[in-house]
């Protein structure tokens, strides 16, 4: 039996490359150009999906909690964005980058928030963030937050199971 390819194999970096270009092409996912922040940097979410694009990992922030460096983006989460966009359309605030808790899986490259569906805001009053929410534990999240949970009350977060270590 081979061995289970890591994040960093040619053939995974190919294949986040394959889901980049689907993601960015795809008219029901927009990826946002900065950071709620304010913070201007190269690890927004929209520069995370083009470094995949170009076989790059894709860079993390360096200010607050967040750790610096670079990380290659879970297939997981790049299928499941893809698939959400077959149902909704929706706007992703972050991936890998911006400042989060400490240990936050948007550092291991398997987390993104998103703060529009559907063209209204992630709130206690937009139906559609339950049924959203639903959907991304069926794609495999197993972290899923969003209003009523602490810190969450306008952004979905969804992550994927981080990688295993070899």
């Amino acid at each position: 039996m081979a061995p289970p390819k890591s994040a960093n194999t040619p053939s995974s970096s190919v294949q986040r490359a394959v889901l980049a270009m689907q993601i960015i092409f795809n008219s029901n996912v927009t990826l946002a150009a900065g950071h709620i922040s304010g913070v201007k940097d190269a690890a927004s979410a929209g520069d995370n999906v083009v470094e995949s694009l170009f076989l790059m990992r894709a860079q993390r922030s360096c200010y607050e909690n967040a750790p610096c460096g670079d990380v290659g983006l879970s297939l997981a989460l790049m299928q499941g964005m893809l698939e959400l966009a077959k149902i909704y359309q929706y706007e992703i605030s972050e991936i890998a980058g911006g400042s989060h808790s400490k240990g936050s899986r948007h550092y291991a490259g398997v987390a993104l928030d998103v703060t529009k569906i559907n063209g209204q805001a992630v709130s206690t009053k937009n139906k559609l963030v339950g049924p959203f929410m639903k959907k991304c534990k069926s794609l495999g999240a197993t972290e899923v937050l969003g209003p009523g949970h602490a810190g969450h009350g306008g952004h979905i977060h969804a992550a994927w199971p981080r990688p295993k270590s070899r």
